[in-house]
């Protein structure tokens, strides 16, 4: 085959590599809509994964239990409570229900949040967002303690979970909820509320302690 490089001006050496390289990048463009749907796709931030109905059930199992321990701190200034009565009132419910608190919630919470820094920061959280509903009103915080108390020392025990999810402070879990979870939780609602109702008082204005900062342990 007769090959001319006069018109170009290149030398033979020089025309087939640009020859060549020409080949190479139109070849190239074959493929690039693949390479670059495949990079978009990649560089796609990843949506967090929603949380299905074990994890949120754990969070309102741990949320009632660090609704009672903060109770033992804060209403130890409110003239109808005493530390000591208080405190003993929390450690009979955690016997009562170590195995649930543990199994149930514990457990599945640090399946959840993979490592101790995290679940530590949202069980100090949960203990802070208490803190704060003791602070707002004091006389009605403890109240709704010394009420729930009563509802769950009893005997049979309640079924802890259920009377949890009914409790309205439960909801402050936020937590990522799968639809379906919540849905499921919207329809037993009626059945839910019979499991106990929150307590409501009278306020009166009561100087606030000091907030503690928490990190609860069972």
């Amino acid at each position: 085959m007769d090959v001319t490089f006069q018109k170009s001006g290149l030398g033979p050496v020089a025309a087939v590599s640009r020859a060549l390289a020409v080949g190479v990048i139109a070849a190239s463009l074959l493929y690039l809509p693949a390479d670059a749907k495949a990079e978009r796709k990649k560089k796609k931030p990843a949506q967090p994964a929603c949380v299905g109905e074990a994890v949120l059930q754990a969070a309102q199992l741990r949320i009632i239990q660090t609704e009672l321990m903060v109770a033992g701190l804060s209403c130890k200034t409110y003239d109808r409570w005493t530390q000591t009565a208080n405190t003993t009132r929390y450690n009979e419910f955690v016997t009562a229900y170590k195995p649930v608190l543990m199994n149930d919630a514990h457990k599945v919470l640090a399946r959840h949040f993979k490592s101790e820094q995290r679940l530590n920061d949202f069980l100090t959280r949960l203990a802070n967002d208490s803190s704060q509903r003791s602070l707002s009103n004091i006389v009605e915080f403890c109240d709704g303690a010394s009420k729930m108390y009563d509802e769950v020392l009893v005997t049979p025990s309640v079924q802890l979970a259920q009377y949890s999810a009914a409790k309205p402070q439960t909801a402050q879990h936020g937590l990522n909820v799968c639809p379906e979870v919540l849905q499921k939780a919207a329809s037993a609602g009626p059945a839910l509320a019979a499991a106990g109702t929150p307590a409501t008082a009278s306020v009166a204005a009561v100087r606030n302690p000091p907030k503690p900062q928490l990190k609860p342990e069972i």
